[in-house]
């Protein structure tokens, strides 16, 4: 009796939502797709999962340009040079527009 009372005294505890993930390195990521929208926004979509920091959208991979940083044009053509030549990134993703931010990235070595 004693252990079915732990076990439904437990049992709330399993419906508490899942903590978000933190903010970090994804390496070695191979690039999807790059979407460009009419309104500016850039995302971009890796071949492999991305923290979930809890942002709005969905993050199936898909991460969002802060198109309002300094470093913005710079990182963009990284990323665009390193899919057209069929390299991995590496990419630190944190902070929230609809997707996870991609803030600092590089071309993975081989």
């Amino acid at each position: 009796m004693k252990q079915i009372v732990t076990v439904i005294a437990a049992a709330p505890l399993l419906a508490l939502p899942a903590f978000a993930d933190e903010p970090g390195w994804v390496r070695d990521a191979p690039i999807d797709t790059i979407t460009v929208q009419p309104n500016g926004r850039v995302y971009l979509r890796l071949k492999v999962a991305v923290p979930d920091l809890s942002c709005t959208g969905n993050t199936f991979g898909y991460l969002e340009f802060d198109t309002d940083a300094p470093h913005y044009k710079a990182q963009f053509s990284l990323v665009l040079a390193a899919h057209m030549a069929g390299k991995s990134i590496d990419v630190y993703v944190s902070g929230c527009g609809y997707y996870p931010h991609a803030q600092n990235t590089k071309v993975a070595s081989d």
